[in-house]
């Protein structure tokens, strides 16, 4: 497989919403917890790192 920018954005832009995703499935989970914009942000970044990283794993592997 060979490396595609477009493929790799998308993983970012992916993660990303991934990230908000989780962090609305956890405030739905524990209603207790306080849901901010760095909390946000911060799962967000996270998720916008590791899914590319785990779409350049892949292009490795193969």
């Amino acid at each position: 497989m060979e490396f595609d920018i477009t493929t790799f954005f998308k993983a970012i832009l992916g993660g990303a919403g991934a990230g908000y995703a989780f962090t609305g499935g956890i405030s739905l989970a524990l209603p207790e917890l306080i849901v901010t914009d760095r909390l946000l942000l911060s799962m967000a970044a996270i998720g916008a790192v590791l899914l590319p990283l785990l779409y350049l794993k892949s292009i490795r592997r193969k």
